[in-house]
């Protein structure tokens, strides 16, 4: 309606088509600030309450953009979304280390060299050497431990092994009867019924996964749920529906923040580490915004801000010069020596097994 009151109100020819170019030019500069706007936006794939929200805000404002936070609840719930995009949707991603060769191998990260993330020299070796496929696209972002995250309050036990969470005995038995909540990951979960059996973690048996099979089938009437308990107020484990529950650690000491009656236990048999990595997608069309979002994490200060928030152990050996002497001294953060040795990293397993562990889980869930 506007561009035709202009029309008639305009008889000269020349007036007419200077009109015509300004309205032209203002639909352009408009076109063009929308896609700027939309080029301004990071999009993060990541794990539910596994950021500081101060550290995203202080990145946004120093860069003026907006960092877009898609959330997954397990592995296979990230692996899907990727697989089923049919165009650039993510930016970037964290991913365990034991996906990081076949993310390689289907062609979706790009390189990341020291060049574009400087300060990847304060990464201790250690949590770059643990999966070799990191090397040169993927960037350490924490590490820890699985474990047993429980409600001391109301469950006379230490759990200070993993058959205590899979066969408890007597009244435990009775007590936490449909009170469990364990892993839909069959690494995490068939891992540690694996441990439990005094087997490996990362065992191809077929004997062995059978025995480790048998016990999760013997465990599951006392389970609540496959899966993994909310990490707020909302939590199962804090209303009391789940007394014992098979966490990450950090997660655990999350709720144990929210209530003193959680507890957590890293079992004497050893137990399963991990390290999560930053990666960057070939297909993002904003790769240097999230190399720069990755140098930000890694910035000392801004690394311990997200380390104390999230409650795991950093890998970056300047960021843990700032994090407080009660975080460097908390055993379920940084565990002992003498757990650690008994600790294995989950090794990348052969498609054969890889099926096999998926069957396991599917008999279990259905």
């Amino acid at each position: 309606m506007l561009i035709k009151a202009i029309y008639s109100l305009l008889s000269d020819n020349f007036m007419l088509k200077h009109c015509q170019f300004l309205l032209l030019s203002c639909l352009l500069l408009n076109s063009n600030n929308l896609v700027a706007k939309q080029s301004k936006e990071l999009v993060f794939l990541n794990w539910t309450s596994y950021i500081a929200p101060n550290v995203v805000k202080k990145f946004e404002d120093k860069f003026k953009v907006k960092v877009r936070i898609i959330e997954f609840e397990d592995d296979e719930a990230r692996d899907k979304l990727l697989l089923e995009s049919k165009k650039p949707l993510y930016d970037l991603a964290i991913i365990d280390g034991t996906r990081i060769k076949s993310y390689q191998q289907r062609g979706w990260l790009t390189s990341i060299t020291h060049k574009q993330v400087i300060n990847l020299k304060d990464i201790e070796q250690r949590w770059k050497d643990a999966f070799p496929a990191s090397n040169g696209y993927a960037v350490p972002y924490f590490w820890g431990t699985l474990g047993i995250a429980y409600r001391k309050d109301k469950v006379p036990a230490l759990f200070e092994h993993w058959i205590d969470i899979f066969e408890p005995k007597g009244a435990l038995k009775s007590l936490l009867k449909g009170k469990i909540i364990i892993p839909k990951s069959g690494r995490d979960s068939i891992g540690a019924a694996l441990k439990a059996l005094g087997s490996s973690w990362n065992s191809q048996s077929p004997k062995e996964l059978k025995q480790a099979h048998k016990l999760l089938l013997k465990q599951r009437p006392l389970l609540h749920a496959y899966g993994y308990p909310e990490l707020d107020k909302s939590s199962n484990l804090l209303n009391g529906k789940v007394l014992a529950a098979i966490m990450y650690n950090g997660d655990a000491l999350m709720l144990k923040d929210l209530s003193p009656n959680i507890a957590f236990s890293i079992p004497q048999e050893g137990t399963s580490l991990w390290v999560d990595y930053l990666v960057v997608f070939k297909s993002s069309e904003k790769k240097q915004l999230a190399f720069d979002f990755i140098k930000f994490l890694n910035s000392p200060k801004i690394a311990a801000e997200n380390a104390e928030y999230v409650h795991f152990a950093t890998p970056n050996k300047q960021a843990y010069l700032h994090l407080s002497q009660a975080m460097k001294n908390d055993k379920y953060v940084y565990p002992e020596q003498r757990i650690l040795n008994k600790s294995v990293f989950q090794k990348r397993l052969p498609p054969r097994v890889i099926r096999r562990y998926y069957l396991i889980m599917a008999d279990l869930l259905q």
